[in-house]
Parts: structure tokens; sequence; C-alpha cells
């Protein structure tokens, strides 16, 4: 059993104990149905993750006799096709839009105010970070219309 799928069985176990705790205590239906859930849900990535326990990691991966790279033929993609980056550049945008879904959160429970004041955020965070990650993209199609 890996470490993830402990985990998971850990957290959903607690999220059980909880709900059921809560449930007694709390009078409230809507926060122990929560709970319950959420302990269904790791309960499900448990047994997810325990499916791909047999497959082997990349590190134990066999390499060839001389120590380089692996290079099958058949699957190489035409250096046309090839992707320099599979995400974003390094940016702050990440940040101000996970804080400002934490303020929506926030707001939930403190005032609505605090909600639109939240949403706006992640709004012009997303259309920033939208703008940056286009500006990077048409850079790098220039510099590679400019080598071919």
């Amino acid at each position: 059993m890996r470490v993830i799928e402990r985990l998971y069985i850990v957290l959903g176990v607690f999220l059980l104990a909880s709900g059921a705790v809560y449930g007694i205590w709390g009078h409230e239906p809507a926060g122990t149905l929560y709970l319950v859930v959420l302990a269904v849900a790791f309960a499900y990535l448990a047994r997810e993750s325990g499916e791909y326990g047999d497959e082997p990691a990349d590190a134990d991966e066999p390499l060839p006799a001389d120590g380089g790279e692996v290079h099958d033929s058949s699957t190489a993609m035409p250096e046309a096709e090839r992707v320099a980056f599979h995400a974003s550049a390094p940016s702050i945008t990440p940040f101000f839009f996970a804080l400002g879904a934490g303020v929506i959160l926030t707001g939930l429970v403190v005032g609505a105010w605090l909600v639109y004041v939240g949403g706006a955020t992640v709004a012009l965070v997303a259309i920033v970070w939208f703008v940056e990650t286009g500006r990077r993209r048409a850079a790098e199609e220039a510099a590679k219309a400019g080598h071919h």
C-alpha cells in the first residue's frame, strides 16, 4: 500500500468520524452530509490510487546500457509538432487567483459583499493571466517562425 493511499484512507476515516460527531452534537444535517460526502470522495481516491500501485515510477524504468535516454522511433513526434512548454511560465498571477478564490470563500461566511470583491478579483486576475500567457505564446510562435 502506497503512502498516498494510506493518507486518503486516514483522511476518509477522520472525516467520517467527524461527520458522525458533528451529526450527533451539531444538529445541522448539511454539515454532516458534506463531511460524509468528502469522506466517500477520499475513499474513492484511495481505491483509485491503489489501482495504479503496480505501475513502475519513472525512476524504476530501465535505462539503456550506455546510460542515455531511451529513444523509440515509432512514437517520436515530428519536429513541427513538438511543444516547448506544457505549463505557463513562472508568474505571480496564480497566487492572486488563489487569493481571490480565498476571498470568495471567506465571503460565503462573512458577507455577500466580500464574494463580489473576490469575484471581481478572480475575473481581473483571469484576464491578466490570459493576456500574459497569450503574449508569451505569441512570442514563442514568432521565435519558432524565425528559426525555420
